[in-house]
C-alpha cells in the first residue's frame, strides 16, 4: 500500500488500520509511527487514534462541544470527530 493512496487510518486495540477505496490494511507501526511518515500538507491527525487525507474528505460539519465531524470517502463505520483543541488548526490545514 502506497501512503499516497491511503484515504484513513485508525487505531483500535494496539493495531492501526490503513484504509484505501478499496482495502483495509494492518499496518505494522503505531499511529503515531505512521503519521511520522506522512506528508502533513495532505494528512491530518484529527484526535488521538485517526488520521484522514485531505483527498477522503466529503464534508465537514459543525458538531457539539466546539468539534467538527468530518464525512470521508468509504468510512467503513467509522465516525471522524476532530478533538476540539485541533478543531481551529484542523481548519486552517483544511484551507491551504
Amino acid at each position: 500500500m502506497r501512503t499516497s493512496e491511503i484515504l484513513y487510518a485508525y487505531s483500535q486495540d494496539s493495531i492501526t488500520f490503513g484504509f484505501t477505496f478499496t482495502k483495509r490494511y494492518i499496518i505494522d507501526e503505531t499511529i503515531d509511527q505512521l503519521f511520522d511518515t506522512l506528508d502533513t500538507t495532505k494528512f491530518y491527525r484529527i484526535n488521538r487514534g485517526q488520521i484522514n487525507s485531505k483527498n477522503a474528505l466529503q464534508k465537514i460539519d459543525t458538531y457539539f462541544n466546539h468539534r467538527v465531524k468530518l464525512t470521508l470517502s468509504n468510512p467503513r463505520d467509522q465516525e471522524f470527530i476532530v478533538n476540539r483543541q485541533k478543531t481551529n488548526d484542523f481548519k486552517a490545514w483544511f484551507n491551504k
